[in-house]
């Protein structure tokens, strides 16, 4: 799925292009950043042959939690929801709140 994620689109549409995408939690300006461990790719081909030779040829369902207390979390599951659906993952976006009653909120 790491495959499948268009990172450029999400700092350009998202971050307003105020920082380069990375394949690691840290951004390059972070003392953390590391360019040995930042590699990656977007390769819709290859994820797709990866998710079928892991045994979902047809892809498969799942789903993110958010909080809407970071409204820019929102905006990455919709960009990783789109992303993933074209490798025939279907993503469900659940909305988490201190209100939220659901086990997996928690």
């Amino acid at each position: 799925m790491n495959l499948a994620l268009d990172r450029r689109r999400f700092t350009d549409n998202v971050l307003n292009g105020l920082t380069e995408p990375t394949y690691i939690v840290w951004l390059k300006s972070s003392p953390a950043w590391d360019a040995s461990i930042d590699v990656g790719e977007f390769n819709l081909d290859r994820a797709r042959t990866l998710l079928s030779e892991a045994g979902y040829p047809n892809g498969f369902q799942t789903r993110i939690q958010t909080n809407g207390a970071y409204p820019e979390l929102t905006k990455f599951a919709e960009i990783v929801q789109a992303d993933l659906s074209k490798i025939g993952v279907k993503l469900d976006i659940v909305p988490c709140s201190s209100k939220t009653r659901h086990s997996f909120c928690r």
